[in-house]
């Protein structure tokens, strides 16, 4: 009886949980928990510091690479930041930088506050944009460009960088998500869709007042015929994609919480691990 009535509490909580994210508030970046931002779901305080400062430089490294590859191979200069590849690297870069410094901060100072402060909300919401746009970018990549290698020419060619940018920025930020407290919340899907949006106006407007891409070409991407009444379809599908990308990425978080209380229940006694129970608790969650 004790086992019914201990499932039945977890699918109340399940089903109260999904229920409180789909409230307005939660479209903001409030939170009563400060240290789940800055903690592991499962490393140690240090090594999980030392996991941050190892992502950081790494990916400092490879945009410092990445930009250097561009300027001497590209013919035409100054078109490294016209990418959408490259937009969203900068911006996983500068959130695992900025995820090392507060890390570093949190380690060596101690807070009363309990409240979230502004930037960490800010560097929550980058983050998850941060998750959902690298697995978009790597998914669009190897499924339309690198499939379509003539149309798209140097940019779909299997290098290195591009291996970095599309291949290996989504093994990171998936096995990231398993391993920080981070929460997610289904409503800030629309940040990713904001982002791409964003992304999307400046396409336009580098194209219509005479931008070129890197082969000297008067467009971005091939594909991207603005004249064409079928492009809006296809940003109505990516919109989607983002979308469900998201609530991927919420589901992970959620499956790790679930994993991270069982794992607590079967080995308190002898398991020494970093646990933050309450990232799965309904009081957690609607906060």
């Amino acid at each position: 009886m004790a086992g019914d009535e201990e499932e039945e509490e977890k699918r109340f909580t399940m089903i109260y949980s999904l229920k409180s994210e789909f409230k307005c508030r939660k479209f903001g970046a409030s939170h009563k928990s400060r240290e789940v931002f800055f903690s592991s779901q499962w490393l140690h305080p240090k090594i999980y510091l030392v996991w941050r400062i190892f992502w950081a430089l790494y990916h400092l490294g490879w945009m410092t690479y990445d930009v250097w590859y561009d300027v001497t191979n590209n013919p035409h200069l100054g078109t490294w930041l016209i990418y959408l590849t490259n937009w969203t690297f900068l911006w996983l870069t500068a959130c695992c930088l900025l995820d090392a410094i507060v890390v570093c901060y949190s380690n060596c100072t101690e807070s009363s506050a309990e409240e979230l402060p502004w930037f960490m909300q800010l560097l929550w919401l980058a983050y998850e944009v941060s998750v959902v746009c690298s697995l978009f970018v790597s998914i669009v990549y190897w499924s339309v460009m690198f499939g379509h290698r003539k149309n798209f020419g140097p940019l779909a060619e299997l290098t290195l960088p591009s291996l970095v940018t599309h291949l290996f920025n989504s093994i990171y930020v998936l096995t990231d998500l398993c391993v920080r407290a981070t929460p997610i919340r289904l409503l800030h899907a629309v940040y990713s869709i904001l982002y791409l949006l964003t992304y999307l106006v400046f396409a336009v407007i580098y194209t219509e007042t005479g931008g070129k891409n890197m082969n000297g070409d008067n467009f971005i991407y091939r594909p991207m015929d603005w004249s064409d009444a079928s492009i809006l379809a296809v940003f109505v599908l990516a919109m989607a994609a983002l979308a469900v990308l998201h609530l991927m990425v919420y589901t992970i978080a959620v499956v790790r919480g679930v994993v991270t209380e069982k794992v607590c229940r079967c080995k308190k006694n002898s398991l020494d691990v970093v646990v933050h129970e309450s990232l799965y608790t309904a009081s957690q969650l609607v906060i």
